[in-house]
């Protein structure tokens, strides 16, 4: 499924017609439509998914399996939550490719955590 596809499904789900969606939003008419043929920046992806009541992360990658993240538990996650929230909010400026890439970054970091607590409990 597209973005344009997701945000097409959501407006319907909510009965909210694309064009009062852009109007509301102050975009062009037709901007959902043609957004086919560029790419979302992040700045509109956050407010349309502000207005939707989604995930902005659905918006970028509709496919993907969305779960809500945890609230800080150990230190070194008390000490990432704020400058991860930092980066969340710099994040505006950011296009799409570059969200895309700090989601491969942010997963590689997963996978690379699970490999290490594998091989700790190999030992």
């Amino acid at each position: 499924m597209t973005s344009v596809e997701y945000i097409k499904q959501i407006c319907k789900e909510k009965n909210i017609p694309i064009s009062r969606l852009e109007r509301d939003l102050g975009f062009s008419n037709g901007y959902i439509r043609n957004m086919k043929h560029r790419t979302l920046s992040a700045e509109r992806a956050s407010k349309i998914a502000e207005y939707l009541q989604v995930p902005v992360e659905k918006l970028i990658n509709p496919d993907a399996p969305y779960t809500a993240p945890e609230s800080p538990g150990t230190p070194q996650a008390k000490t990432l939550y704020p400058i991860i929230v930092e980066l969340i909010k710099d994040a505006a400026e950011a296009d799409i490719e570059d969200l895309q890439m700090a989601s491969d970054i942010l997963q590689r970091l997963i996978a690379y955590k699970r490999m290490l607590t594998r091989e700790d409990d190999e030992s």
